[in-house]
C-alpha cells in the first residue's frame, strides 16, 4: 500500500529559488527521512515531524532554531537532533525548545560558503562546504576545515558524504572520492 504524506509550502528543486508557494500541497521536497519511535522525522525546507497517520506534530524553522531553513541533512542522537543547513548546524533538544547554533566561516573570498552535504560519524559530523571539508566535534562544538574542496576534486559538485571506520566516503559528479580520516 502506498499513501501520500503532502505538505503545503515548502522548498522544491524545480523552482530553483529554493523556495514553492505557501499555499497548496504541491512542489514540496522531503530529501532527509529519519524513523525515531512512533514519528518521522522528515526535512528539505524546515524540520518536520510526523505522526505515523502523517500528522504534522512539530516543525522547525528558523524562527525555531535554525540557522536556515533550508536542511541539508539531520540525524538523531537520544534527545538531541544535529540538523545541518545551508548557513550551519544546530543542536535541537527534541522534547523541548531548546537549541543551541554552530554558524560556518565565510569562505576565503568573503562569500558565502554553504554546507552542501553532511554526515554524522560517532562524535562528529563531517560536512561538505563550498569552499572546504570541515569536521565537527559535537562535544567541543568546534569546525577544524582540512582542505579547499574544489581544488581536491577539481570542481567537481559533491552531492553526498558516508563515514566507516577509517575513511570518509565522498560522492561527487565525477564518481566516488575517497579520503583517509587519520
Amino acid at each position: 500500500t502506498f499513501e501520500n504524506r503532502p505538505h503545503g509550502g515548502g522548498w522544491s528543486p524545480e523552482s530553483g529559488s529554493g523556495s514553492a508557494p505557501a499555499s497548496g500541497k504541491s512542489g514540496i521536497y522531503a530529501d532527509s527521512i529519519a524513523i525515531d519511535g512512533d514519528c518521522v522525522w522528515n526535512a528539505a525546507f524546515n524540520l518536520t515531524k510526523t505522526s505515523l497517520d502523517g500528522r504534522d506534530l512539530k516543525t522547525y524553522g528558523c524562527g525555531d532554531g535554525l540557522i536556515h531553513s533550508r536542511v541539508v541533512d539531520f540525524t538523531i542522537n537520544g534527545d538531541d537532533i544535529w540538523a545541518s543547513t545551508l548557513w550551519g548546524i544546530t543542536k535541537l533538544e527534541k522534547n523541548s525548545s531548546k537549541y543551541e547554533q554552530f554558524r560556518i566561516a565565510y569562505g576565503l573570498d568573503g562569500q558565502e560558503n554553504p554546507i552542501i552535504a553532511s554526515v554524522k560519524d560517532g562524535d562528529s559530523l563531517w560536512i561538505a562546504m563550498r569552499e572546504g571539508i570541515a569536521r565537527f566535534d559535537t562535544n567541543k562544538k568546534k569546525f577544524v576545515t582540512y582542505y579547499a574542496v574544489w581544488d581536491l576534486f577539481g570542481g567537481r559538485y559533491i552531492s553526498t558524504l558516508a563515514a566507516d571506520a577509517k575513511y570518509l566516503w565522498v560522492g561527487t559528479s565525477e564518481g566516488l572520492w575517497r579520503m583517509d580520516k587519520a
